[in-house]
């Protein structure tokens, strides 16, 4: 064999090696990338972090992740969150931006998160609390629970008009955190606003029964479906007069809340809890706000409530009317059920 044939050889086989250690590499990724995404309210959040697995291990902390450092939530580069708009995470306010994300892991004190600005970290060495381009420190809770994740997940739970609860757990610890977004409405008052609302309403909302054509047709559509025909027939009885509307001020949370026969019947609730909340759209105009379990469910901009006032300028009467079109879909005037 030649010179240049055992050079070549030889070359050929170290390639061979390079390859097979690329494809190799290619193929076993420890800790894959992720990306979480959600759009709150016109708000634009994302998470964006690598997915380590327990692979038998069972401890973490003290252990697999040493006490008292700035852990990234993850693997590899830093975990990120980027918001397009500000936000606040567990009450403090945090500038739209993107952040890399550090816990502090304590063994005997409450666990702290940090924000950082720079965003091309490395999760080792771990960054200092007082890291140059430290931008928040926030308090978190972690606690144990039931379940069991064996690879670490971001998620967002919870998700309402105002925010959202950001989620991670790996095996059975789990962090919550409280996110809240401006969800372009404003939903608290001063007791002077909202006094001349307050008191029990009867609303009539007859007025906004589908036409008896359309019901005709839809009972129809529905024959074949005694369940589905059963709902609707409900739903349909609540296009009456009589129904209790109690408006009613919180001044702890500052809201202006309600109380809707057709809104407990439909949720399943009690008339004893609110089920609803007032948004100011404009000077004795509003729209509603559905609640369930003191948490907002939707606002329902279909349809606005509009007051009307006396001479001492208490309201008297509102009317609902369709955001489509402006029609009278419902009429309340003072009183209570038994007049």
């Amino acid at each position: 064999m030649n010179r240049t044939t055992n050079f070549l050889s030889i070359l050929a086989l170290i390639l061979a090696g390079t390859f097979m250690t690329s494809s190799a590499s290619a193929q076993v990724i420890a800790s894959e990338r992720n990306t979480v995404t959600q759009t709150i309210s016109g708000t634009d959040i994302e998470i964006d972090y690598s997915r380590p697995s327990m692979r038998g291990r069972t401890v973490i902390w003290g252990e697999m992740e040493p006490w008292d450092i700035a852990w990234t939530p993850g693997a590899n580069d830093a975990t990120t969150f980027k918001f397009s708009e500000d936000v606040t995470i567990n009450g403090v306010e945090v500038e739209a931006g993107k952040y890399s994300v550090w816990f502090e892991l304590r063994e005997t004190e409450p666990w702290r998160m940090m924000l950082n600005h720079d965003t091309t970290l490395f999760h080792l060495p771990y960054p200092p609390m007082d890291h140059e381009d430290l931008y928040k420190i926030i308090d978190i809770e972690h606690k144990e629970v039931d379940s069991y994740v064996e690879t670490l997940r971001f998620d967002l739970q919870h998700i309402r008009p105002d925010g959202a609860i950001i989620e991670f757990q790996w095996a059975t610890t789990r962090v919550e955190l409280e996110l809240g977004v401006d969800p372009g409405y404003d939903l608290t008052f001063s007791a002077d606003d909202v006094s001349a609302f307050e008191g029990t309403w009867i609303l009539d909302t007859s007025m906004a029964r589908p036409p008896d054509s359309s019901i005709v047709k839809w009972r129809a559509d529905m024959a074949d479906d005694p369940e589905q025909l059963q709902n609707f027939e409900d739903w349909l009885s609540w296009f009456k007069p009589g129904q209790e509307v109690i408006l009613a001020y919180d001044p702890e949370t500052q809201f202006l809340s309600g109380t809707s026969e057709m809104m407990a019947w439909w949720i399943g609730a009690s008339m004893d809890v609110p089920n609803m909340l007032l948004v100011k759209k404009s000077d004795g105009i509003f729209v509603e706000a559905g609640l369930m379990n003191g948490t907002i469910m939707h606002v329902d901009s279909s349809k606005f409530w509009e007051f009307e006032y006396d001479e001492d300028g208490n309201a008297v009467v509102f009317v609902q009317r369709s955001a489509r079109d402006d029609d009278v879909v419902g009429r309340a005037e003072r009183g209570d059920s038994s007049d």
